[in-house]
């Protein structure tokens, strides 16, 4: 497709997830290309330092209650972008999602953008770039949280850049329910089609 057939597919699918992050009270980070990320934020550590997020004791509930959204969200997206074709080519989505502190801020004087770092988001980055199309790929801490409300498929151990290898679960949506049913949280996904014709890179959702 043209460039302004990929940027149009892209608004369209960006636009619904948007909407349905906003009911879901989950946050939108930024998009960059085919890039989505979100997050959801627990409680801040210290007023002191209040650009970081952490766990602040927070009960097990309380955590699942944090990272539920996402995974909707997640669920949403892989939903929502197997209903759109570029070419003929049907599109499909692969989201990763990870769970621990992050820091968040603006940097520079300039075309200021709020956004996130740390190596929760770098997991979740390397949860979607390792995971499986149509699915979103979870460490262990957040099947931990969402086990008993979503189903999941263990992959074992896997070789993940920089972190050595790492246990990680499979939960793949319903997708005859585009509306199915942290400690900050943030996911990764990317938009890839089967094809010629091929979106594909990380989003965080």
């Amino acid at each position: 497709g043209t460039p302004q057939q990929l940027v149009g597919t892209l608004d369209k699918v960006f636009s619904k997830v948007d909407a349905r992050a906003n009911q879901l009270g989950v946050e939108k980070i930024k998009t960059i290309g085919d890039c989505y990320m979100a997050a959801v934020f627990g409680p801040r550590a210290d007023p002191s330092e209040p650009q970081l997020i952490a766990e602040l004791g927070a009960t097990v509930e309380s955590r699942q209650q944090l990272v539920e959204p996402l995974m909707l969200l997640a669920d949403f997206m892989i939903c929502s972008v197997s209903k759109f074709t570029l070419d003929g080519v049907h599109l499909g989505c692969r989201v990763g999602m990870a769970c621990g502190p992050v820091v968040s801020g603006v940097i520079g004087i300039s075309k200021f953008a709020f956004d996130v770092w740390g190596d929760t988001v770098n997991t979740a980055s390397r949860m979607e770039s390792g995971g499986v199309r149509g699915a979103t790929q979870v460490t262990q801490a957040v099947h931990r949280l969402l086990r008993a409300a979503f189903d999941f498929e263990p992959r074992g151990p896997i070789p993940v850049k920089g972190k050595g290898h790492l246990e990680t679960f499979i939960h793949y949506p319903d997708l005859r329910d585009v509306d199915s049913p942290t400690w900050s949280v943030a996911t990764v996904g990317s938009v890839s089609g089967r094809g010629p014709s091929t979106i594909r890179g990380s989003m965080a959702v």
